[in-house]
């Protein structure tokens, strides 16, 4: 890696955490463009180098956070068995889009959607499905999960129940018990063989 690509790194980096605590503190609509360039100390030409908009850093700020989050808290769950793990897995998205509310991820994913599609990272590639990809194969190892299905098939599917799940929610403004579907849907998804 070169000192430029070392500086870009470490440039990206000011501007995530800067916007980040700018989102945390403040409505979303409330944080702007100039806020985070003064926060970051870099320039709005700089910023726009990395990102496109406020909505694509709002998107780098909650897959960071949530891949931290995951690699943290799921470490201290990898004894716990498989249903204990899907589930911690979707608390950490829940826990964090409650707190943010359902606009927060109705801009992730319209952010997700707009993307060009040719430059998104295949699915099987991207760091969520990982995880719920070597829950599966532990939980299959373990006899936790049915040998009838693959660890790509119940990753696979977790990972559309999320999406599907959380977007139920965002159409409905955040008015569902989002913890209770998830819980229910998962028990019913990771029955024992």
């Amino acid at each position: 890696m070169t000192l430029r690509d070392l500086q870009a790194i470490e440039t990206k980096k000011k501007i995530l955490e800067a916007a980040y605590e700018l989102f945390s503190k403040l409505p979303y609509d409330d944080v702007s463009m100039d806020m985070i360039c003064e926060k970051s100390g870099i320039s709005k030409g700089g910023i726009y180098h990395y990102f496109k908009s406020k909505d694509d850093i709002a998107v780098w700020c909650y897959r960071n956070y949530l891949e931290e989050q995951l690699e943290e808290q799921l470490n201290s769950f990898q004894d716990r068995d498989t249903v204990s793990l899907i589930i911690r897995y979707f608390d950490i998205m829940i826990d964090f889009s409650i707190e943010r509310g359902a606009k927060w991820i109705r801009i992730f994913y319209r952010t997700l959607f707009g993307a060009n599609i040719e430059k998104c990272t295949p699915l099987y590639e991207q760091n969520p499905y990982r995880k719920l990809y070597l829950i599966a194969e532990n939980g299959l190892s373990r006899g936790e999960l049915s040998n009838a299905n693959s660890a790509a098939f119940y990753a696979n599917l977790w990972l559309n129940l999320l999406h599907g799940i959380f977007m139920n929610w965002c159409l409905l403004d955040g008015n569902t018990d989002l913890r209770h579907d998830v819980r229910e849907i998962i028990q019913y998804c990771c029955h024992v063989s």
